[in-house]
């Protein structure tokens, strides 16, 4: 699902102001989000929230929260995640942690995600003459669900993809 708006005032985000937040007990700031999408497979729960140029993932099962995932141009209170990595100099960062997994870089280049199903987009004003979108996509292999983000951004005039792409396991314990 593709949404697109024109009633959004542009907003000039940096990539360089994005943080990756990761946290078991909640406490990520509250977002509003643009676009939304659920998955379910079997006693778990997983909601995509695009949020501005940037995302918000929560996995819970049998309703109970397990992992919030966010990027996003935010400030965070110190302790409202147990892992935080902040994006200022643009490097790839990797973090693991038991049945999780999380991999942010950037790349000049800005792939053309065209998944027909499990697939959430949305497109925002020009800037910089430049459409910025964010995109979520996701794929459940076995037990194990793999999710993959993109948020285009323009820096020093030529287009940035910050990319992302996650795994969890989706155990019955």
């Amino acid at each position: 699902m593709t949404i697109q708006e024109h009633s959004l005032k542009a907003v000039i985000q940096r990539p360089h102001d994005l943080v990756l937040a990761v946290s078991r007990c909640g406490g990520l700031p509250e977002t509003q989000g643009l676009a939304q999408a659920s998955f379910s497979h079997g006693a778990w729960q997983v909601n995509f929230v695009i949020i501005g140029e940037s995302h918000h993932i929560t996995v819970r099962r049998d309703s109970e929260l397990v992992l919030e995932e966010m990027l996003a141009c935010v400030s965070l209170p110190e302790r409202t995640a147990y892992h935080t990595h902040a994006f200022t100099d643009l490097q790839s960062h990797h973090h693991v942690d038991n049945r999780y997994q999380v991999y942010v870089w950037t790349s000049p280049d800005i792939p053309d995600w065209n998944w027909k199903e499990n697939m959430l987009s949305f497109v925002f004003p020009v800037v910089d003459d430049m459409q910025p979108k964010t995109v979520i996509r996701w794929v459940l292999h076995g037990n194990v669900l793999i999710w993959q983000t993109l948020h285009t951004y323009m820096l020093a005039g030529a287009p940035l993809a910050v990319l992302s792409s996650s795994e969890i396991l989706l155990s019955r314990k």
